[in-house]
């Protein structure tokens, strides 16, 4: 069984009809995944960067948090070495005080 020329040009658009069909098809389903793909990197980025970010700012604090925890103690111990000092400048005018006395008494003769 032999086809005419009719009949073979309509199996021929059929045929190319149905090719052009399933290229449309799959030229969908690939931009399709191109899209999804590019839609889940950047969620993956975006949420990466977040938490970066919030694992950036989390260390920021505590970084912040051990500063003034050290300074505090820092400012303490100034604190107690200035109020050291001060005692002992007290102390030494203290005794400025009794040698001038001492040599007040000496110089006029008292201590013999």
């Amino acid at each position: 069984m032999a086809f005419d020329k009719n009949e073979l040009k309509q199996i021929k658009e059929i045929v190319t009809g149905s090719e052009e069909g399933v290229v449309k098809r799959v030229d969908q389903k690939i931009t399709t995944a191109k899209e999804e793909i590019i839609k889940t990197t950047d969620q993956k980025i975006t949420t990466a960067k977040e938490d970066i970010i919030k694992t950036t700012d989390q260390k920021i604090v505590s970084a912040k948090e051990e500063t003034i925890t050290v300074l505090s103690r820092e400012i303490t111990d100034l604190a107690e070495i200035n109020h050291a000092v001060i005692n002992q400048v007290s102390k030494i005018a203290e005794l400025e005080k009794r040698l001038i006395r001492l040599e007040t008494i000496v110089l006029k003769g008292g201590w013999k």
